[in-house]
């Protein structure tokens, strides 16, 4: 079942083209609360079937839909896409201040978590690129230019990935075990 809340306000007297540019959060504040919506929304009865079909053949699942991220994260579940037990985690887009100014960042929330812990991508994805540098055969680095003298042909690049701030958190991500990604679109629009 799906339970929708109802709700609504007067909203500012703009052209559509505007009001569809605000932002959801404002159009979403201090609604007057009209009741429930509830619904049964089921799988089409051969959905579940396929996904299991696409599994076992190794085919990667990966859903795009527009509905709310919780929603879709749970049809996700249901259907098999996403196996039971395996930790889901979903991508939310925040607006933050830095020398240049204002600037959009994607943050990572463990959705299974009920008052989850917000992730920068570097946090997040430390272990991921920890994990790939340290089984990397090679790396190739480019010191100076082609005149420099042959002390820079065999220097070894020194690599470290992670950060010295002490607020920083540690990554809920363990690549040792499966894992799944709910990416939203304004997250995809700047990856």
């Amino acid at each position: 079942y799906r339970v929708l809340a109802c709700g609504q306000r007067p909203v500012p007297s703009l052209p559509a083209a505007q009001l569809q540019r605000l932002p959801r959060i404002e159009l979403e504040k201090d609604l007057e609360f009209l009741g429930f919506l509830i619904m049964q929304n089921k799988l089409k009865s051969d959905t579940t079937g396929h996904i299991k079909k696409l599994n076992e053949a190794n085919f990667r699942t990966i859903m795009i839909t527009g509905d709310n991220p919780l929603t879709a994260l749970a049809v996700g579940r249901e259907c098999g896409i996403v196996a039971p037990g395996v930790p889901l985690f979903v991508s939310d887009v925040k607006t933050v201040k830095s020398g240049m100014g204002e600037e959009k960042t994607i943050v990572w929330k463990n959705a299974d978590h009920p008052k989850p812990q917000e992730y920068s991508t570097e946090e997040f994805f430390a272990p991921l690129f920890a994990h790939y540098l340290d089984t990397a055969e090679r790396v190739d680095a480019m010191y100076g230019n082609s005149n420099q003298s042959d002390e820079y042909e065999n220097k070894q690049p020194n690599l470290s990935y992670g950060s010295n701030n002490p607020s920083h958190h540690s990554s809920p991500l363990d690549i040792s075990s499966p894992f799944a990604l709910g990416v939203t679109g304004p997250a995809f629009s700047i990856l």
